[in-house]
């Protein structure tokens, strides 16, 4: 039997059928058997089979791409071309081998998953004119983000339609093996239609993928107390990443979290703002200036402790300790006293190269029970690609302006509502950049010198741009500003700045035109963007700028204006890149965690511990060309005025045309962007979709694994 029927469920006013199969692969074949057996077509799998493998070859070489949504249609065509040219893909180089593939099974058996099975429902429904109500939770990007779209069945069929679910944990498979209980159970079901599962089919089984939203909760809120554990660490990634934690076991129900951070040492970082306190006072609404050991934040109580004082507390051993970032863990569960210590690791963070590993662990405090949560069948290796859950609600509205003012630099506060103003009416566009200084690869006068050339021509090729400005959230020196306007400007510096000439070289410079001749060339004659510059004003003083009248208008405003705000409270960074309907920029896998939940486009600049990753992941999706032009758009903000000036040279020696350089590749990006229906913008909404749904962060799954490892843990005393 390929399935059998388990009751009914209901969403909404609608009660659907609810069933599952066997995992032995083919949930793909027996999904639709089942489909093909409630619209009275009586095909066996075998018949199925035969009937989709023929289709699916018809498909690759006949133009059937209206079955498709655009982005489906596009990859479609890509393979196709790939396989008509004889070119080795996913294990197939002919239409035949890969619709073989296909028929295989969706996600077993001899060969690997290599399309999605939703397509396929999606394809032979409208082949043999039928339709499915599908219910997603993933915002899958087939099917659409809404509970249920469409009528099922064909048209006259009086039945309780067939509900298809779709995996949380992954957007291209179904989630065949359903397991738990009917929500609804209407009495007229035929207990026929309720029978044992010869597959060993178990009742709240154990897997962490399939740990229902109520167990959770559950778990969560029956914690009398959950401990957090916050590192001192340069920058505020992890202290960033911890806190995102922290905010979303209080969404599951915590109600009492003792925080236990590494204060920094106050001689090392005296006037450098790098205190743990300090950053925390950013992070958490509310916080004091100084320490406190309670603190209330939503629903939940926090109590804070330093390292040293925790040692000292009398406390009893509880289940549950969590850090989100922590770089050499050793197992934990002693020091902290827990029985488990979850350590979730920022997105893509493995540690500092040559210096340090942060592996996503469970540790236990029994002997051998420590789970690797980037091993096993259950998460892989994408877990690294895992972000963390940000609740993007408190940065829907202007928050930050209940904030006391001296969280803030002088005169940011006035400025922000300016633009809370000016973008509220469409009047200006906004582009963030933030990072850390001195982590990026490119200086921060390279960084800002490329956004700035790109938005120029970008205007220069006659797009529609309102003034744009540019608030840079980092407490940036005044020679990375001086360098700015060095390379934005021919005319010479009264002081020289440093300036890289080579790969591990450098100079103090006053004017750039004798070191890089080609490059003022470029900007000078070939572009004319040095003209184009003088619509650029970088505000050196920002209280005096308002005090002038600067932002209350913008008809006064210039094409881009700069300004520096340094670094601003969670609430009031949240809020503006919520407002940016330009790309934000920044560098720092907690902002991306936000970026990502928020559902937006961005440029996210490389540090050295950054190098080869891919900034733009996308799991469940093959989205390897859309990945890497992404990246390509985002690594052209890191070079340098040296390497302008060696792509320049090198393509007059070898007589070659015009290389495409940084202020066209991000021109062409944003022009992209601005298209709803371009392949770049999709990509993001794809990512929107996934990286949205909690149930596909770190520390719901994290979560999900540590009910099953108490489970097993329990199972063998």
């Amino acid at each position: 039997m390929p399935y059998i029927i388990i009751g009914y469920r209901r969403l909404g006013q609608q009660d659907y059928v609810e069933y599952i199969t066997p995992g032995d692969g083919d949930c793909l074949f027996h999904s639709l058997s089942f489909l093909l057996a409630r619209a009275d077509h009586d095909h066996d799998p075998a018949a199925l089979r035969e009937k989709v493998r023929d289709f699916l070859e018809g498909i690759y070489t006949r133009d059937r791409t209206p079955a498709l949504n655009d982005y489906r249609a596009s990859l479609l065509n890509d393979i196709r071309h790939k396989l008509m040219s004889g070119v080795d893909y996913r294990g197939a180089n002919t239409l035949r081998g890969y619709a073989d593939a296909i028929a295989e099974g969706g996600g077993g058996g001899r060969r690997a998953a290599v399309w999605g099975d939703d397509t396929c429902i999606q394809i032979l429904c409208e082949a043999l004119n039928l339709r499915v109500v599908v219910h997603s939770d993933t915002g899958n990007s087939v099917f659409g983000p809404t509970d249920c779209i469409q009528q099922v069945l064909r048209p006259g069929v009086q039945a309780a339609p067939l509900l298809l679910e779709l995996s949380n944990y992954d957007l291209r498979h179904f989630n065949a093996l359903r397991q738990e209980a009917p929500d609804f159970v209407p009495p007229s079901l035929s207990p026929r239609f309720v029978e044992e599962t010869p597959w060993d089919f178990k009742k709240k089984s154990g897997s962490p993928r399939f740990t229902g939203k109520d167990d959770l909760r559950n778990f969560v809120a029956s914690q009398k107390e959950i401990r957090v554990f916050i590192p001192d660490s340069s920058g505020s990634g992890h202290q960033s990443t911890t806190v995102q934690v922290i905010q979303e076991l209080i969404s599951l129900g915590a109600s009492l979290l003792r925080i236990i951070y590494a204060p920094g040492d106050e001689e090392q970082n005296a006037g450098r703002d790098e205190l743990t306190w300090v950053k925390l006072v950013r992070l958490i609404p509310g916080l004091p200036a100084r320490h406190t050991d309670v603190h209330v934040l939503d629903k939940a109580t926090l109590f804070f402790h330093t390292t040293d004082d925790f040692e000292n507390l009398p406390l009893a051993e509880i289940p549950l300790g969590v850090t989100g970032g922590w770089d050499d863990p050793q197992n934990p569960t002693e020091g902290f006293k827990v029985q488990w210590f979850l350590t979730l690791q920022p997105l893509q963070w493995s540690g500092v190269t040559g210096r340090s590993e942060a592996p996503n662990v469970l540790y236990g405090a029994r002997k051998g029970s420590d789970v690797l949560l980037e091993r096993g069948f259950e998460f892989g290796p994408s877990f690294v690609d895992r972000g963390l859950h940000v609740d993007v609600r408190p940065f829907q509205g202007p928050n930050w302006m209940s904030l006391p003012g001296e969280q803030f630099p002088p005169g940011v506060a006035r400025c922000m509502e300016f633009i809370e103003g000016l973008r509220k009416t469409d009047r200006i566009s906004l582009m963030p950049v933030y990072f850390s200084a001195g982590r990026p690869v490119a200086s921060a006068a390279d960084i800002l010198f490329n956004l700035v050339a790109g938005l120029t021509t970008l205007r220069a090729s006659g797009a529609k741009l309102k003034p744009v400005v540019i608030p840079v959230l980092a407490p940036l020196e005044e020679a990375d500003y001086a360098g700015l306007k060095m390379r934005l400007d021919p005319a010479p510096l009264d002081a020289p700045v440093q300036v890289q000439t080579g790969r591990e070289s450098s100079q103090h410079l006053n004017a750039l035109d004798t070191a890089f001749p080609h490059r003022h060339h470029y900007l000078r004659q070939i572009t004319a963007l040095f003209t184009a510059f003088q619509q650029v004003r970088l505000v050196t003083n920002l209280p005096d700028y308002l005090v002038r009248g600067g932002l209350r208008d913008e008809r006064s405003l210039p094409h881009i204006l700069i300004v520096p705000f340094g670094r601003l409270p969670s609430l009031a960074f949240g809020r503006l890149m919520v407002l940016a309907d330009l790309p934000s920029v920044f560098e720092g896998a907690g902002t991306m965690n936000l970026a990502l939940n928020l559902g937006k486009p961005y440029l996210r600049l490389m540090s050295q511990e950054d190098i080869g990753k891919d900034f733009y992941p996308l799991p469940g999706q093959n989205a390897a060309t859309w990945s890497r032009h992404c990246n390509n758009a985002s690594s052209s903000l890191s070079e340098s005025a040296a390497y302008w000036e060696l792509l320049l040279n090198q393509s007059r020696v070898q007589q070659q045309p015009l290389p495409l350089m940084a202020d066209r590749i991000l021109a062409n990006f944003f022009q992209e962007l601005a298209d709803p229906r371009s392949d770049t913008r999709r990509g993001f909404d794809l990512q929107a979709a996934f990286y949205g749904n909690p149930d596909n962060a770190k520390l719901r799954m994290g979560l999900r694994r540590l009910l099953q490892a108490r489970a097993e843990s329990l199972s063998k005393k």
